[in-house]
C-alpha cells in the first residue's frame, strides 16, 4: 500500500524533471545548459511537488499582510504564452484583474524579463497594462516580479531610497498574486518607466532614452560600451514635439564624453547633464553598493525637453547584492565608475561636491532609520506571506520563511554597514587637511597652501584675525594656475571664505572583481590662497579653522602640504570667480538670427529691440528689462509687414528673480532646433522668481503659446495685457505663482492654459477666448477670485486630477460657462472645482461634468437646476456640506488645502 503512493510521487516528479529539462537543458541551453542545470530542476521540481503537498493539507501561516494582484487568464491565453518559450511569452494576450471593488475586468497579459527564472519556472513574472480608462492605483502599466534574491525585499527599498533621494524611480510594492483563484505567492510589484511615471513625478512629457544591450552584443572597434553607441539607445517615451528617431540629445552627450579634458568639455558636461541628480543618483548607487547600472545595460535617460538637460531614472538597481557586497579585500567602492560616463563625472568638482552633500543630507534626515522601519516591517509581512507561497524561490533555488529569515538578517546587516561606512566618510569627523604657516609675497600680501586629502571635503575655511579687517582686503585662491575669488562672510575678526575644498582622485584600472573595470581612490590636493590687505605691515591671522556642512569648525594644522596637482574638471563653475559683467542694451538695436548672452542682461528704459525675421535672444542669466510709462520697452518687428520673428527667452536657475516692466511684446513666434524649443514669442525656462509687470504682449504668431513659462515657480505677473494671441496667451506648465490685476482679449485657443501647476488669478478680465478662458488641465490647481469672463467660448475648463476653486467671479455670455471633464487616461479622474458668490448671466450653457468630474456651488446668482444630478451639487456651505471624497481631495492639494479652513 505504501508502495503505490511513492511510485506515483516518483513517476510526476521525474516526468516534471524530463520535461523542464528537455525545454531549458536541451532546446534552449539556458544558463550553459547541459549538466549545469540538471541537479538544480531535480531539486526544484521535488521542492515544487512537496510544497504542493505541504499546502493540500491545509494552510500554514495566516493571511497575508500584503496587498493582493488577482489576475484571470483563460487555459488557451496561457497556452498561446506558453507556446514557444521565451519568444512567445512576450506577446501580450487577454486576461482580466479584479480590481479594488471587487470587479474583474479585462487587462493584457505577457511575462516579462529576459532571464529564465522570470519565464520558464513554475512562478512567472508579469507585465500588466490596464486599458486607458481603468488605470490601476492611478498607473496603466506594472510589472509583477519573481523573487530574485533569497531576502526578497531589495528591489522594494531599493526603489524607496531612490525616491528618498529625490531620483526618478518608478513606484514599488510587495504585493502577493493569485491567478485563476489560486495563490501564486509573494512578488515584487514595480511600475513602468514611461511617460506617466515622468507626469507623475511632475516632469514635463520627453524622450526616454535606454541603453541596454545585452552581454554578448558586441559591435566592431566599440564592443558593446553603450556610450560610444548612441544609435543603439532605444526609447520607452517620446516627445511628440520631434520625430520618434529624432536622437540628437543622446548624440551630443556620446559625442562630449569625447572630448579631451578642458574649459569647453567642462562647459558642455554642465549644459547638458544635471550634474546635482547625477551626484544625486551616483551616491544612491553607492549607498545600495550596486554596479548594475554599467557600461553596456540598465541606464534609463530622460532628457528634459524645456531644462534641456539629461536626468538619470532608476531601474533594476539590484541593491544591496551581495555581487558587490564589500568584504575585507574588497571595501566599499565611493563612487561607482561603471560606465564612460561615471568616469568622466568622477573627474568633476561640481559632482564630487554635489556627491558629499547628499550624502551628508541624507544622513541628517530621517531617511536611513524609514528605511531600516520598512525592512523591518515588510520583512515580517513577507516571512507570513511566504508560508502560503507555492513556490518559493529565488531564481531556481528553493527557498522558505527560515532561509528568508536568515537572508534578511544578512541583508540588514549589508545595508547598516553600508550606511555606517558613508555616514563616517561624509558626516562624521573632518576633512584631512593640512596648511602651511602664511609668508608674505608682497607689501601687504601673503600667501598660504591648504592640502586636503580623504574622502571628505572642506565645505569651507574660516579665518580668525586679531582685528577687524580693513574695507578693502582681498582673498582669492589659486587653482590650476587660475585666481578665483571665494564668496566672504565677515564677522567681526572672523572672515569665512564660504567655498568648498575638495580633495583629488585617482581612477585606475581594475579587473579583479566582476563589473570593476575601474576603481578610485583619494589624492591630496593642494590650494594655494592669497590675502591681500592693502597698507597692513603684519597680517595678524591667529587661527585658520575648516567648517563643514553642519557648521562645525575644527583648526588647520600646520604641517607639510603636498605639491600641487592638477584639479579637474568644473573648477570654474564650482569656485565662484568675479561675476560677469551686466551687459547693458540701451537705445535702438537691430538683431539678426539667434543671440545667446551667456549672463546677466539689463535693457534700459527707452530701448528697442528690432528683430529681424527669425531673430531670437536666449539670455542664460538674469534679465532687468526697466522700462516706465513713459519710456516702454519695445521689442518687436524690424520692419513692417515683415515674417514673423522668433523668441524672448531666458533659462536656468542662473535667470532667477528677472524682472520686466513695461515691455511691450509683438510679432514674435518661438525657436527650435535640434535640442532646444521654445513654444513662446517670450519664454521662461526654470527660472523662478519671474516678475511681469505692466508688460503688453500681442499678435503672436506661427507657434502655440504668446507667453510660455514652464518649470518657474513664484511666478508674478501684474497690471498686464495680453492681447491677439495665435493660439494660447499664457500657458503655464510645472509652475506656481499669481496673476493679478490682468486682461487678456480676443485669444486664438485659451487666455490661461495650465498644466502640473498651482496659479491664483485675482482680478482678471478675460474676453473673447476662441477656446477657454482658463483651461486647469494635468494635475493643476487654480484659486479664482473676482474679475470677468466674458464671451468665451468656455468660461473655466477642469480636466485630468484638477482643482479648481472659483470665488466672486462674473460669467457673462459665454457659449458655456463651466466645464469638468477627463480627457487625458494617463490621469484617473476628471475635474472637481467649488464656486463660491459667482454671478452666471447671459450664457448659453451653465455647467456640465462628465462621470468623472463634478461642480459644487454655494451663494451664486445662476440658473435654476431643473434637477441637481450627481456631477452638479448646491450647498449652503463649503466647509460643511461637502462629501468626504471631494474634501478630502481639496484638504490634500497643495494651493487649495486652506480653502475649506481659511
Amino acid at each position: 500500500m505504501v508502495t503505490l503512493p511513492i511510485a506515483l510521487v516518483f513517476t510526476v516528479w521525474l516526468s516534471r524533471v524530463v520535461e523542464r529539462y528537455q525545454s531549458l537543458g536541451v532546446r534552449l541551453d539556458v544558463q550553459g545548459g547541459g549538466s549545469y542545470l540538471l541537479q538544480p530542476i531535480m531539486e526544484y521540481e521535488w521542492f515544487l511537488l512537496e510544497r504542493r503537498m505541504q499546502l493540500s493539507l491545509g494552510s500554514s501561516g495566516s493571511d497575508s499582510e500584503l496587498a493582493s494582484v488577482d489576475l484571470q487568464l483563460p487555459r488557451l491565453e496561457k497556452s498561446r504564452l506558453n507556446a514557444r518559450l521565451p519568444d512567445s511569452g512576450s506577446e501580450y494576450v487577454e486576461g482580466k484583474m479584479v480590481y479594488p471593488w471587487g470587479e474583474a475586468k479585462k487587462v493584457s497579459l505577457r511575462y516579462r524579463g529576459d532571464l529564465m527564472h522570470h519565464w520558464a519556472l513554475g512562478k512567472k513574472s508579469w507585465r500588466v497594462k490596464t486599458k486607458k480608462k481603468r488605470l490601476w492605483n492611478g498607473i496603466r502599466k506594472f510589472n509583477l516580479i519573481v523573487p530574485e534574491t533569497p531576502a526578497l525585499l531589495e528591489e522594494h527599498l531599493g526603489y524607496q531610497v531612490a525616491r528618498d533621494l529625490g531620483l526618478l524611480a518608478p513606484v514599488s510594492e510587495l504585493v502577493n498574486v493569485r491567478l485563476n483563484g489560486s495563490n501564486r505567492g509573494l512578488y515584487t510589484l514595480v511600475g513602468q518607466v514611461d511617460e506617466q511615471m515622468l507626469r507623475a513625478n511632475k516632469r514635463m512629457p520627453g524622450d526616454i532614452f535606454v541603453g541596454d544591450l545585452g552581454f554578448g552584443d558586441m559591435f566592431p572597434r566599440y564592443g558593446n560600451r553603450i556610450f560610444d553607441l548612441p544609435g543603439v539607445w532605444t526609447k520607452a517615451a517620446i516627445n511628440n514635439h520631434y520625430s520618434d528617431e529624432h536622437a540628437a540629445a543622446m548624440h551630443r552627450l556620446c559625442q562630449v564624453l569625447d572630448w579631451a579634458q578642458g574649459p569647453e568639455k567642462e562647459r558642455a558636461l554642465g549644459e547638458i547633464l544635471d550634474l546635482e541628480v547625477f551626484a544625486r543618483f551616483a551616491a544612491y548607487r553607492s549607498l545600495v553598493q550596486t554596479g548594475h547600472v554599467d557600461h553596456y545595460h540598465n541606464w534609463k535617460l530622460y532628457y528634459d525637453p524645456w531644462r534641456n538637460k539629461f536626468e538619470p531614472i532608476v531601474w533594476d538597481p539590484n541593491a544591496w547584492s551581495e555581487t558587490w557586497a564589500p568584504t575585507a579585500d574588497y571595501p566599499a567602492f565611493e563612487w561607482p565608475l561603471f560606465s564612460e560616463l561615471d568616469r568622466v563625472l568622477v573627474c568633476d568638482q561640481r559632482y564630487r561636491w554635489a556627491f558629499h552633500k547628499t550624502l551628508f543630507e541624507y544622513f541628517q534626515s530621517d531617511h536611513v532609520g524609514e528605511t531600516l522601519a520598512e525592512l523591518k516591517a515588510s520583512g515580517e509581512k513577507v516571512l507570513r506571506a511566504a508560508e502560503n507561497d507555492p513556490a518559493l524561490s529565488h531564481t531556481i533555488w528553493p527557498s522558505n520563511a527560515q532561509k528568508m529569515n536568515a537572508a534578511q538578517g544578512a541583508l540588514r546587516e549589508r545595508v547598516e554597514a553600508n550606511f555606517e561606512t558613508f555616514r563616517s566618510r561624509h558626516v562624521q569627523g573632518f576633512a584631512q587637511a593640512i596648511r602651511s604657516q602664511p609668508r608674505p609675497v608682497a607689501d601687504g600680501q601673503w600667501a598660504m597652501e591648504v592640502t586636503v586629502d580623504g574622502w571628505q571635503p572642506v565645505a569651507a575655511v574660516r579665518l580668525v584675525f586679531s582685528e577687524p579687517l580693513p574695507q578693502d582686503y582681498l582673498f582669492f585662491w589659486s587653482v590650476d594656475s587660475k585666481q578665483v575669488h571665494p564668496p566672504t562672510i565677515v564677522s567681526g575678526q572672523e572672515v569665512t571664505l564660504d567655498q568648498p575644498l575638495l580633495p583629488g582622485v585617482q581612477v585606475g584600472a581594475s579587473s579583479e572583481r566582476h563589473n570593476f573595470t575601474h576603481i578610485s581612490t583619494p589624492r591630496p590636493l593642494t590650494y594655494h590662497l592669497r590675502l591681500v590687505l592693502p597698507g597692513r605691515a603684519t597680517l595678524g591671522l591667529e587661527e585658520v579653522l575648516q567648517v563643514d556642512l553642519g557648521q562645525r569648525s575644527q583648526p588647520i594644522q600646520v604641517g607639510p602640504v603636498a605639491p600641487g596637482g592638477k584639479v579637474g574638471e568644473g573648477v570654474a563653475a564650482l569656485f565662484q570667480g568675479l561675476p560677469a559683467p551686466v551687459q547693458v542694451w540701451h537705445g535702438d538695436r537691430r538683431l539678426q538670427g539667434l543671440t545667446e548672452v551667456h549672463g546677466d542682461l539689463t535693457l534700459a528704459a527707452g530701448a528697442t529691440l528690432a528683430m529681424e525675421e527669425g531673430a531670437s535672444v536666449i539670455v542664460h542669466g538674469r534679465l532687468r528689462a526697466l522700462g516706465t510709462a513713459e519710456e516702454p520697452i519695445r521689442i518687436g518687428p524690424a520692419r513692417k509687414g515683415q515674417k514673423p520673428w522668433g523668441t524672448f527667452a531666458i533659462r536656468t536657475s542662473a535667470a532667477d528673480s528677472s524682472v520686466l516692466q513695461h515691455v511691450q511684446f509683438t510679432g514674435g513666434s518661438g525657436y527650435k532646433d535640434d535640442l532646444q524649443e521654445y513654444s513662446a514669442m517670450f519664454s521662461a525656462h526654470d527660472a523662478d522668481g519671474l516678475r511681469l509687470e505692466h508688460c503688453r504682449f500681442e499678435r503672436s504668431q506661427v507657434v502655440d503659446d504668446m507667453v510660455h513659462v514652464v518649470y518657474g515657480q513664484d511666478l508674478q505677473i501684474s497690471d498686464c495685457t495680453f492681447d491677439r494671441s495665435l493660439m494660447d496667451a499664457l500657458d503655464l506648465d510645472g509652475c506656481s505663482g499669481r496673476i493679478v490685476r490682468s486682461t487678456f482679449h480676443r485669444s486664438g485657443n485659451d487666455a490661461i492654459d495650465l498644466m502640473m501647476s498651482q496659479i491664483e488669478v485675482l482680478d482678471c478680465v478675460l474676453t473673447q477666448s476662441a477656446d477657454k478662458g482658463i483651461s486647469v488641465g494635468e494635475g493643476s490647481e487654480l484659486l479664482c477670485s473676482g474679475g470677468r469672463v466674458e464671451g468665451c467660448g468656455i468660461g473655466v475648463q477642469v480636466k485630468d486630477g484638477s482643482l479648481a476653486w472659483i470665488r466672486g467671479v462674473t460669467f457673462d455670455a459665454n457659449r458655456q460657462a463651466l466645464h469638468a471633464y477627463k480627457k487625458n487616461w494617463q490621469y484617473g479622474d476628471g475635474g472637481a472645482g467649488l464656486v463660491e458668490e459667482c454671478e452666471f448671466r447671459r450664457n448659453l450653457g451653465f455647467a456640465s461634468a462628465d462621470k468623472h468630474s463634478s461642480w459644487s456651488f454655494a451663494n451664486c446668482k445662476m440658473p435654476d437646476l431643473e434637477e441637481e444630478s450627481d456631477p452638479l451639487h448646491v450647498f449652503e456651505n463649503f466647509s460643511e456640506d461637502l462629501p468626504p471624497s471631494l474634501r478630502a481631495a481639496f484638504e490634500s492639494a497643495t494651493l487649495l488645502r486652506t480653502v475649506l479652513h481659511p
